[in-house]
């Protein structure tokens, strides 16, 4: 009985140990690397000898709740772990780990061109999504978009949990279309299903370079043996020198025309590619091409079944679809129909031109539900978004029918199964018991002989033949007989799957075979072979055998060698399809592609700057991708450069990198700038003139161009504009730029011609007088005074340095003395010269005058007299003291 007991205890507790009575809350974790989250820990349990909380290296048992216990989890350790652990007895306890995502959103999301510069229309460009420090990476996904449209996303693989930098990358073709369009990538971290922290890129602007060519129409679809033709006009005509059509058929020569239309009556040709081209006036071309798809549809679509005899119920059939004499064959669908109900659509794979004949089988199971319907397939080419042709087969040769029995048994199941080995069973009723006598199994294995009994089970323990058909009869009383046979596929996987190629890399742009070998498979006619790159299905191919018993098979798939592709993962999938939820697969292991291709020139496309002393070719960004890895070398003025030389400022200039490995060469030119500190050599001392600039003084060295400060008497000034004569002395200047500071001193000393040149124009001079001419003048440097005059014997040159004059002195002067005398004032600055004209006058000349002067005073007395003499009349009045005084007139004082 204590056995019993013990053995009831172990019983349960397994049953404890699947379910642990600890609850974690929070259940799962997530948070931003550094953040505290505060963890608690509690159980149900109410007998146990602790509960422990690990978070970290730290352990949390100090809770007054027995059953409880919490502390903070610091998520500054990436790989830090939590756990909360019960001891239920003394030999058994349970835990539970908690969940934790420790995030970290991106330091930088950039878009970037492998190839700098602008693109051209026609060719392929790869664009660089680069994601800077981000956690955890398998939960990144990264968007591309151009504009508002979502053109693809990627998801990344790993386990890693510290943050990475990982990139993205997508190919474009340039188009004229989306000149000006912007590319973005945004790097989402998918961490729940609330959660998505999103860090979008700025956007990449698209430059796109096309030939200013308009083809009318851009693209043609022609069927062979009809007429085609498009017209190419200049957008522009500015610089224009002349264009024209080059071709096979239609061509037209060099025309000095804006428009010409290439035309072909009838087109014979299956790969027609005319080319439109145009010349500036410097001589340059450039050209465009339009996209002429060449088609025929079918001459036959024919549906035939690849089975001899009626389709019978539960046997495999299938039927082939055939299209005769079709291109281009990678524009073409099949579409197989029941009546009017889709069963399945294939395309078809290939770059060919040409026509081809191509197939395509469906595999069906015949169902008495579908007896008397019709099948057909149609072959659609699709060779636009307005033009699918379509070919029916023909309706009158395809009118299979279903031939069935009518025997009332009922097979349960009626399709099995099963694996070489493995037992079977299948169980046979009667559906009416009317006019019955017996039933029986027939099989090389399990038959049962008749039986009187409505049900019977066929069995077999193990089986051990590829190809079994038991029979289950039935008898009527009539003696009449009839039977079905349940449908019994015996299947193996495959022993192994295995992937092929040639040995050694590939290189870019060869094409090549790979080999899906599948090893010991039944039934072959049930396998589907699928071919991967990476997660990317590439192409399926099923097999037409009809055998039942192992064989080997191999799938293959050419495919044409790609750069993108280099290190990409192929494999193949052999899936066998035994029945609507049964599909079974075996998956190679996957062949890595090493793909051989030239450099690739990466982020080269410059200017860049460097400082001197400091920098090295190395030090750029300027890398190529290639495989193998390319080599570099540098090239300055046609020669070699080491890489790892420090430059200095004669070194600025054009670079050129040549990338070089087994397979091509690249080269690429750049310019770098080697930039400097500030640096003064100039003259501690300098003469200008007076109103000269100050900018060409003394200008420093250095790159970017210093910021210049003007210092006098320790102070700081504005920088001068123009100089004045009051702006000698003593200077500092200090010159400024990214990289340093540098000071200079020196003394300045203005120049300027004469501000004070003093001397009258005309002197009249009475003869006898003594007369002083004076000539004064003042300049920087001091001005030299020199007199030129007609020397006499009374004539004296006296010079002082009072105020920089000379003056000439005349004792008596006559007549002679008469004349110009010239002063000329002289520096280093220039010459100034002043004339004064001498004119003696004679002792009577101030007699003259004062006698006019007194005739004039006569004249003026003389009339003021007249004017008071003349003819007077009194009125007489009273006298105040009342006589009267008697007047009367006279003439010439005489009474009349």
């Amino acid at each position: 009985d204590n056995q019993v007991i013990h053995n009831i205890q172990y019983i349960v507790y397994i049953l404890v140990n699947i379910s642990c009575p600890i609850t974690l809350d929070p259940p799962e974790v997530i948070g931003e690397y550094g953040d505290t989250v505060v963890v608690n820990c509690s159980s149900s349990e109410e007998f146990h000898d602790g509960l422990v909380l690990k978070l970290g290296n730290t352990y949390h048992n100090d809770s007054d709740d027995e059953n409880f216990v919490s502390g903070p989890l610091f998520l500054s350790n990436w790989m830090v772990k939590a756990e909360c652990r019960i001891k239920l007895s003394e030999t058994l306890e349970c835990s539970r780990e908690l969940g934790i995502t420790i995030y970290k959103t991106p330091d930088t999301v950039k878009v970037s061109a492998v190839v700098g510069g602008p693109m051209v229309e026609g060719k392929e460009y790869t664009l660089v999504c680069g994601i800077d420090n981000v956690a955890p990476v398998q939960k990144l996904k990264v968007i591309w978009y151009r504009d508002n449209e979502k053109l693809s996303n990627e998801t990344f693989d790993g386990t890693t949990v510290t943050p990475v930098n990982e990139y993205s990358t997508l190919t474009v073709t340039a188009d004229r279309h989306h000149n000006g369009a912007l590319f973005r990538c945004e790097a989402v971290l998918h961490l729940g299903p609330e959660l998505n922290l999103t860090t979008a890129s700025l956007p990449y602007p698209a430059v796109v370079h096309y030939c200013p060519l308009i083809l009318t129409p851009a693209e043609v679809v022609v069927r062979f043996g009809d007429p085609v033709s498009v017209n190419c006009s200049v957008a522009s005509t500015t610089d224009f020198l002349g264009m024209g059509w080059e071709a096979a058929f239609g061509g037209t020569g060099f025309e000095n025309k804006s428009s010409l239309t290439w035309t072909v009556e009838k087109v014979e040709e299956w790969n027609i590619k005319p080319q439109c081209n145009m010349t500036w006036k410097n001589g340059k071309q450039c050209s465009v091409t339009p996209n002429v798809t060449v088609y025929k549809t079918p001459d036959t679509v024919t549906l035939s079944g690849v089975d001899d005899g009626p389709m019978v119920e539960r046997s495999a059939y299938m039927l082939n679809c055939n299209i005769d004499n079709v291109a281009p064959v990678q524009n073409l669908t099949v579409i197989w129909y029941r009546d009017n109900e889709t069963l399945s659509t294939e395309t078809f794979n290939g770059d060919t031109v040409t026509p081809v004949t191509v197939s395509s089988s469906l595999r069906l199971t015949p169902n008495r539900h579908h007896n008397g319907a019709l099948f057909r397939c149609e072959a659609v080419l699709h060779l636009g978004p307005e033009l699918n042709l379509t070919t029916t087969s023909l309706s009158d040769l395809i009118c299979l029918f279903y031939h069935l029995t009518d025997c009332p048994l009922i097979l349960t199941p009626a399709e099995v199964v099963v694996r070489f080995g493995d037992p079977v069973s299948v169980n046979c009723s009667v559906a009416s018991t009317t006019d019955f006598l017996g039933m029986g199994w027939e099989a090389a294995f399990g038959g049962t002989g008749f039986e009187q009994k409505s049900s019977l089970t066929w069995t077999v323990e193990k089986v051990e033949e590829w190809n079994i058909k038991p029979q289950c009869y039935v008898t009527r009383k009539n003696g009449k007989q009839c039977s079905v046979t349940p449908d019994i596929t015996v299947y193996k996987t495959p022993e192994k799957v295995a992937v092929s190629a040639v040995h050694g890399p590939m290189v870019n742009g060869r094409e090549y075979m790979l080999n899906c070998t599948i090893f010991n498979v039944a039934p072959v006619q049930n396998l589907t072979v699928i071919w991967y790159r990476d997660n990317e299905k590439l192409s399926t191919e099923t097999f037409n055998r009809n055998t039942v018993t192992p064989d080997n098979v191999s799938s293959s798939l050419r495919v044409t060698a790609d750069r993108h592709h280099n290190g990409a993962r192929f494999h193949c999938e052999a899936v066998q399809h035994l029945g609507p939820e049964l599909n079974l697969n075996t998956t190679s292991l996957s062949h890595p592609a090493v793909v051989h291709y030239e450099p690739l020139i990466k982020n080269c496309s410059g200017p860049f700057s460097g400082v001197e002393g400091k920098f090295s070719l190395n030090m750029l960004s300027c890398r190529a991708d290639g495989n193998p890895s390319p080599t570099i070398q540098w090239y300055y003025q046609n020669q070699e450069i080491d890489e790892h030389m420090l430059l200095n400022r004669s070194h600025s200039g054009e670079y050129t990198a040549v990338f070089e490995n087994g397979i091509g060469r690249k080269n690429s030119s750049t310019d770098i700038t080697i930039e400097y500190s500030p640096s003064f050599a100039c003259d501690v001392h300098y003469e200008v003139r007076k109103g000269g600039s100050s900018k060409t003084l003394c200008e420093p060295e250095g790159l970017p161009r210093p910021k210049i400060t003007w210092f006098k008497d320790g102070g700081e000034i504005p920088t001068p504009q123009r100089w004045t004569k009051h702006d000698s002395g003593n200077y500092s200047l200090r010159a400024t730029n990214k990289h340093g500071t540098a000071t200079h001193a020196l003394h300045l000393n203005i120049l300027c011609k004469f501000y004070c040149l003093e001397l009258h124009f005309f002197v009249d001079v009475i003869s006898g007088e003594n007369v002083t001419l004076t000539c004064s003048a003042d300049g920087n440097p001091p001005p030299k005074i020199q007199w030129k005059y007609k020397p006499m014997s009374n004539v004296i040159l006296i010079e002082t340095t009072v105020r920089r004059q000379s003056n000439i002195s005349i004792t008596r002067a006559t007549s002679t003395n008469a004349g110009v005398y010239n002063c000329t004032a002289t520096n280093k600055v220039g010459a100034v010269t002043r004339a004064v004209r001498m004119n003696p006058l004679y002792i009577w000349l101030p007699i003259v005058i004062l006698l006019l002067i007194l005739i004039i005073l006569i004249i003026i007395y003389v009339r003021r007299r007249r004017n008071k003499q003349g003819e007077y009349h009194f009125v007489p009045g009273k006298a105040t003291d009342g006589s009267d005084i008697p007047l009367s007139p006279t003439s010439n004082g005489v009474k009349t």
